[in-house]
């Protein structure tokens, strides 16, 4: 990022990821004709706002959240076959850690969430490898629901607090490692990372007048923890989906939108 702006690849990333949700929506066999029009009406102008082509689709596809999987569902039964081939993925997805195969990891970890999503450790090891893959924001929403499930659970913390450091959100990152402490306080890495911290303490409040990469992610992490969009995608992934969730669903999109258009305009304000 130079001067304030943002990368255009982190823009395209976050539109990619609503537009790959919008258009697995498209196949909601509840959807009338009409709302799945308004679908692709919506796809086109994102799309054509960020001039995301097919190349951008190909080089980001890696990189795009797959919102539903931030919301897994509290009354699934699992059964004795899922935990332990659960287990079998997992297994392998720390194998696959120690080969530096992060993103294959990524995918075994992910097969483990799918046959039993009740697992806090799952979440939490998908965090550290989308950490070690540099895609902290993925990180950071693994952690989150790792804790939900096990709120004493002093290694999602820690984990969390490496990913909000990745992306400047010191502050959030203090915390986290504060809680981490709280249930491990013998951790020699926690007190040096918050040691660390502490240490260049004030860059929040130096940079708090800037829009830059940390505050993007910080509206993506506060539009994924919204309740009125969490409301939407679990409709959404049910068989309750009608038009009117579609509307709020877009329209949540428009304030995205609206919001990273309003944060360049003030950068022009503030560089003239």
């Amino acid at each position: 990022m130079q001067n304030g702006q943002i990368p255009d690849k982190d823009k395209k990333r976050i539109i990619l990821s609503i537009t790959r949700f919008l258009r697995d929506e498209k196949s909601n066999a509840d959807l009338e004709t009409n709302d799945r029009d308004s679908l692709d009406v919506a796809i086109q102008c994102l799309e054509d706002i960020y001039k995301i082509d097919n190349d951008a689709r190909e080089i980001l596809e890696d990189e795009t959240l797959d919102l539903r999987e931030f919301f897994p569902s509290e009354d699934v039964t699992v059964s004795e076959e899922d935990e332990r081939k659960a287990e079998e993925f997992k297994n392998r997805g720390n194998a696959l850690m120690t080969d530096n195969d992060f993103k294959t990891a990524v995918e075994e970890y992910t097969k483990a969430i799918a046959l039993n999503p009740k697992n806090p450790v799952y979440f939490c090891n998908r965090a550290a490898a989308y950490n070690k893959a540099e895609q902290p924001l993925n990180a950071i929403l693994d952690c989150k629901t790792a804790i939900k499930l096990d709120p004493k659970y002093s290694k999602a913390y820690g984990r969390m607090g490496k990913a909000y450091s990745e992306i400047g959100l010191t502050k959030e990152a203090h915390e986290a490692y504060l809680n981490a402490l709280k249930y491990d306080p013998s951790n020699e890495m926690y007190q040096e990372n918050l040691k660390y911290l502490d240490v260049g303490q004030g860059s929040d409040v130096q940079n708090a007048g800037l829009f830059n990469n940390s505050a993007l992610f910080k509206i993506i992490l506060q539009l994924m923890e919204n309740d009125s969009f969490r409301e939407v995608l679990e409709k959404l992934t049910t068989n309750e989906a009608d038009s009117p969730y579609i509307n709020n669903l877009l329209q949540m999109g428009q304030v995205l939108v609206n919001r990273l258009q309003g944060a360049e305009t003030l950068q022009q304000l503030q560089r003239n």
